[in-house]
């Protein structure tokens, strides 16, 4: 799924199950967090912006393992 949202294609939510909210916030499921949040502020850094996000509401889902990317390949945490 998250190999299938980076994907540089038309529908990259085609075949994924998410909601929305009457605000945009976009979420997807089967994912251990959703954040709603909204845009406080931008800037410039170099060719890059930097969005700074206030958090407006959450839903945690613990019974959700989290992803971990990590040298170009996902991984597990481990205790």
């Amino acid at each position: 799924m998250a190999r299938n949202l980076a994907a540089k294609k038309a529908d990259r939510f085609a075949e994924i199950e998410w909601a929305s909210t009457a605000n945009g916030a976009v979420f997807v499921h089967g994912a251990a967090l959703w954040l709603e949040c909204s845009l406080e502020s931008e800037f410039l850094a170099g060719d890059h912006s930097i969005a700074l996000l206030r958090l407006q509401r959450y839903w945690t889902y613990p019974e959700i393992a989290p992803l971990v990317f990590h040298e170009s390949r996902f991984r597990t945490l481990r205790d």
